[in-house]
């Protein structure tokens, strides 16, 4: 659900620059990968990759997913 919402939030955006893939850390210290639909084979660091707006984006699809997964009420 996650890659769903980040790429409705950037639907505008080419679709090769949308997301195919989202690993997210089982740590705090672990890193956020990501792979593009232009090459889903190859994984980045989203922090590294994505610009501070699509990481905005991204915090909130991956709150927004997770308020869902844990049946949190609707405002």
């Amino acid at each position: 659900m996650t890659i769903a919402l980040y790429n409705e939030f950037n639907h505008r955006d080419r679709d090769e620059d949308k997301l195919a893939d989202l690993c997210l850390p089982l740590t705090g210290d672990g890193i956020i990968d990501i792979a593009f639909r232009g090459n889903p084979q190859r994984r980045v660091n989203a922090l590294a990759a994505l610009s501070e707006g699509h990481i905005r984006c991204l915090g909130l699809a991956i709150l927004l997913a997770k308020a869902e997964a844990v049946g949190a009420p609707n405002a």
